[in-house]
């Protein structure tokens, strides 16, 4: 994987897009469901002393299959990877269902390619909880003075968004917040976030990251503006 300083390839094997009859795609194209290793030999074996493996991604299901890697690409199923964490389960059924597979291939590529362990910590925020968000760190009369009227104010929480209602992506459902975990808890000052960035970009979507305005790094998205979605595109 080209990576010098965490890994050793011992192989010369890369990553390669395929469709669901392992032929070769683009990274972009809309038929790619999966990857698996290239540098096998002409007769489909890997090569001597290879530690190549292939992944195939199920757009269908929670997991991805490995293949083994003394057999041809299309060779017997030798394991199954799945996501086990609940909470970042449901969070992912929140979101539409394009967004849904990206999330899903996200956090099993951390875990097969990355070695993280990534939970999904956000999804769909109704409304109600923006405005509630909203609300903390503001005053009710701050609250009163852009008519919500019925939200009670926390001024003494800390000030965590100047989005209301309608105005932050996760009201549409294609925007998650992630974060790795480092021996069972949130690690929210991980070294590893560029990392996890630059995967989410090659996956095809937005990362928070890469904002100018303000970097959000556990946050990525469609890549839609508000505008857009809240004229319906």
């Amino acid at each position: 994987m080209n990576r010098v300083i965490d890994g050793i390839d011992l192989d010369g094997l890369e990553w390669q897009p395929v469709n669901d009859n392992f032929e070769a795609v683009d990274n972009n194209s809309e038929n790619r469901t999966g990857y698996i290793w290239v540098g096998f030999d002409e007769d489909g074996s890997a090569p001597e002393g290879s530690v190549a493996e292939g992944m195939i991604w199920s757009k269908n299901g929670n997991g991805a299959t490995f293949y083994a890697v003394n057999e041809k690409t299309n060779g017997p199923k030798v394991g199954f990877e799945e996501i086990t964490h609940q909470g970042t389960l449901d969070k992912i059924g929140t979101l539409n269902e394009d967004i849904q597979t990206q999330a899903k291939e996200l956090v099993l590529r951390a875990a097969f390619e990355l070695n993280l362990d990534v939970i999904v910590t956000q999804g769909l925020r109704t409304n109600k909880q923006q405005n509630n968000l909203y609300a903390q760190g503001r005053t009710q009369e701050q609250l009163n003075r852009v008519g919500l009227n019925d939200i009670v104010a926390l001024p003494n929480a800390n000030r965590v968004t100047n989005a209301r209602a309608g105005q932050s992506l996760h009201n549409y459902g294609v925007a998650f917040d992630i974060v790795p975990l480092q021996n069972g808890s949130a690690d929210w000052h991980s070294n590893r976030w560029e990392d996890i960035g630059a995967l989410g970009v090659k996956i095809g979507l937005s990362w928070g990251g890469n904002w100018t305005s303000f970097q959000d790094r556990p946050h990525f998205d469609t890549g839609q503006t508000i505008e857009e979605l809240q004229e319906g595109n």
